[in-house]
């Protein structure tokens, strides 16, 4: 890979911005949560409306806005702050999810490829945007075959209705299944993994962790050669 390939990810780190595993999207550190403004929507809360609606000054602190969500009423209430305050598409890296019901039929919870079809639509109308950077699921959903899980998340991408995909809270078996059933049938691959992970519970460290750095890398020596 040419050096001025590889220059801007030492950039972006060194100002507290990375690139989101292997994708050339750049997001806020933790480290520097207090100079780029990063905002985690919740459950659907009076909390949250506070911290968005009511007070949207995390918002205008900075360019370089990270917003990740879950529930219906966490996208209205952001994608209304977001257009309130005039902020570009481009300077805001929104996440959203999916898996919880969002209607009392079988068909609206869960990953499979219906709905995901209309949850990244019902999603994006409540945002009012085209498009997420990062479009994740929020548990591995055992009523559905991974691959057809996998099939659906990669048309949402093929569409243009998200750039990237991602996973929440599963075992590391679990995600290797993903990640290997994408590799195996060309499917869009998950570039990142929120996981669950505190001072108490340090489980992640023996696999999950070791596991996204193992692909993480793998990626790069992939592309490298190519």
């Amino acid at each position: 890979m040419p050096a001025n390939h590889r220059r801007p990810l030492r950039l972006l780190a060194a100002t507290g911005v990375a690139a989101l595993l292997a994708t050339g999207l750049a997001v806020a550190t933790p480290a520097a949560a207090a100079s780029l403004p990063f905002t985690e929507c919740g459950t659907d809360t009076p909390a949250h409306v506070t911290a968005i609606g009511a007070d949207p000054s995390p918002l205008q602190a900075g360019r370089n806005v990270t917003v990740t969500l879950r529930g219906s009423l966490s996208e209205k209430v952001t994608g209304r702050s977001l257009k309130k305050l005039g902020l570009r598409r481009e300077e805001t890296v929104i996440a959203t999810k999916l898996y919880y019901p969002m209607g009392n039929t079988p068909n609206e919870c869960g990953t499979s490829k219906k709905h995901v079809r209309h949850a990244i639509d019902a999603s994006l109308r409540r945002l009012g945007v085209d498009y997420v950077d990062l479009y994740q699921i929020h548990r591995y959903d055992r009523t559905t075959r991974i691959e057809e899980t996998l099939e659906a998340l990669t048309e949402v991408v093929n569409q243009g209705k998200a750039l990237h995909i991602g996973a929440s809270s599963m075992y590391a078996w679990e995600f290797a299944k993903f990640l290997c059933a994408a590799e195996a049938h060309g499917y869009a691959r998950f570039v990142a993994m929120q996981n669950h992970y505190n001072l108490v519970y340090r489980e992640e460290e023996r696999e999950m962790i070791p596991l996204c750095r193992l692909k993480h890398w793998k990626n790069r020596t992939n592309r490298t050669r190519s």
